[in-house]
């Protein structure tokens, strides 16, 4: 049915492509293992972009501008400064979700002990730009407001901890994303 070697030059090599590109994509997150006994992080935030400045962004801009978008995780900084994932109980945060506003919250899996976790919230707004060097239509996020709370957990094997932040609202200087 196959020829030799079938699975060695076409079938695998495609397998470990789709596996990079879900990966790139961010289909297949990565996860700090929580442990056999996991404790718990509920997390709720609240921020807001100003929807007169976005308006006047998508108003004024020589590009076709989709958005607000958000995106928003919780991660463990590992001692060389990497972020790692923590992994949610569930579905986990919802990610490119339009509004100029933001209310969510998400249950994470920890591992027990006493350490620093950062919680990251991003707005951006997606530029259509066209043609160029490539032929076609590219879609460039650019982020308008971020915000990141450090968070001190300490719980024990099996326990939880909450956090809740309302990050207000905010934008980086509006004139910038006129382009």
């Amino acid at each position: 049915m196959f020829k030799s070697g079938y699975l060695i030059k076409t079938a695998i090599p495609a397998s470990l492509l789709l596996l990079t590109l879900l990966f790139m994509s961010g289909c297949l997150r990565v996860y700090v293992d929580p442990g056999p006994n996991p404790a718990t992080l509920k997390v709720s935030i609240k921020a807001a972009v100003p929807k007169d400045e976005v308006d006047s962004i998508k108003k004024h801009s020589f590009r076709s501008v989709t958005g607000p978008y958000w995106e928003w995780w919780v991660y463990r900084i590992d001692g060389k400064g990497v972020y790692q994932d923590l992994k949610p109980k569930g579905k986990g945060p919802e990610r490119w979700k339009g509004a100029f506003s933001l209310d969510e919250g998400a249950v994470f899996l920890v591992q027990p002990g006493s350490y620093k976790v950062r919680l990251r919230v991003t707005a951006y707004l997606d530029y259509e730009i066209r043609g160029g060097d490539r032929a076609g239509i590219t879609i460039k996020p650019v982020p308008i407001a971020d915000w990141e709370e450090d968070i001190m957990l300490q719980a024990g094997p099996g326990g939880s901890q909450s956090f809740t932040k309302d990050f207000g609202v905010k934008i980086k200087h509006p004139e910038q994303y006129y382009f």
